[in-house]
């Protein structure tokens, strides 16, 4: 029954993001939880450098509540990072576990220096979907871009991280190494790939791909338009109405929630689910209201979306139901090491 919902909910958003529908029947499937915005670098590339939130942990309380609902609304994944360093919540197993026990998977992105090998086994154990690590092989132009990074430390642990997926012979949680690039061009970068590929040669990660770079939103993207670096934003593309609008739900610690993974500022607030269910909030008049805009091609009436890249990026709706087959592959898998268990 969970994977027939989730079979009409992905079709209801591809038929709903196409005839540009804003009133929504079906709920969120990509659901954003941000653990917590405290990080330990100060990445020149991140917006988060520029906000004054309050640092702050989410409370484990909170989360319960959150996987209860999401229990029944049947997402296919949880991203458990926004604007910090997720490794940094001292209860992330324990988050990734309530999930995993309620037939969510989870997926996280770190910037690596904390990932140490008995924090790597306590994520396996918790039933953890798959982890990007951002890396490069160029160590200098890599710590200084990642300001208070440690490269070799880093290279340690994706290397043991690695190791240990191999040595016990895991077919989760899928390892994805994210390339930083540090030129252009098609030739250059390949090389830079090669390289990446070439320091995990006797344990390769399962995938690599290239780092896009994008504008991000709100005031850092209106400040990257003064910069020659905004050049670099995705905006060859022709404009379509942002698809988080469609598909994603994103909660900050606090239990608010902003429209999309790149409002790292909380920018734009949408509403709060200590307050309010995240189906209500998700077929609220605000929800809607902004999907209005971005249909009628307004987005300069939104302070958070005039000068994103997002909406001039490649579309990737494919991109989502590749991830759909992703998350039942992992089911399978699941249930046969469980059925293996049994026995």
């Amino acid at each position: 029954m969970k994977g027939l919902k989730q079979k009409t909910n992905l079709l209801k958003f591809f038929l709903s993001y196409n005839f540009r529908k804003t009133v929504l029947d079906y709920p969120p499937f990509f659901i954003w939880v941000e653990p917590t915005n405290r990080c330990n670098l100060k990445c020149a590339i991140c917006s988060r450098n520029t906000n004054s939130r309050v640092m702050g942990n989410m409370k484990i309380e909170l989360f319960k509540d959150i996987v209860d609902q999401l229990r029944v609304l049947n997402p296919l994944v949880i991203t458990m990072h926004l604007s910090g360093e997720p490794l940094l919540h001292p209860s992330l197993p324990e988050m990734i576990e309530i999930a995993t026990k309620n037939g969510i998977g989870t997926t996280l992105s770190t910037n690596g220096m904390l990932l140490t090998e008995d924090l790597s086994k306590a994520l396996i154990d918790a039933g953890l979907l798959s982890l990007r690590i951002d890396f490069s092989p160029n160590k200098e132009k890599f710590e200084f871009a990642r300001k208070g990074s440690d490269w070799k430390k880093i290279y340690q642990n994706i290397n043991s991280l690695l190791k240990l997926k191999k040595n016990e012979e895991l077919q989760f949680p899928v390892i994805k190494i994210q390339n930083i690039r540090f030129s252009e061009g098609e030739e250059p970068e390949k090389k830079e790939m090669s390289a990446l590929k070439a320091l995990f040669k006797d344990n390769p990660a399962d995938e690599y791909f290239h780092f896009q770079t994008h504008s991000w939103g709100g005031e850092f993207a209106t400040n990257l338009k003064k910069n020659s670096l905004y050049k670099l934003s995705v905006r060859q593309n022709k404009y379509k109405p942002c698809s988080h609008l469609w598909n994603s739900f994103v909660i900050t610690y606090e239990g608010k929630v902003v429209p999309c993974c790149r409002d790292l500022n909380n920018e734009l607030i949408l509403g709060d689910v200590k307050d309010n269910k995240i189906i209500d909030i998700w077929q609220s008049p605000e929800y809607v209201e902004l999907r209005k805009l971005h249909v009628q091609k307004k987005i300069s009436d939104i302070k958070l979306c005039r000068d994103c890249s997002k909406p001039y990026e490649n579309p990737r709706l494919y991109y989502y139901l590749f991830r759909y087959i992703y998350i039942r592959i992992d089911d399978f898998f699941r249930k046969s090491r469980s059925r293996s268990t049994n026995h």
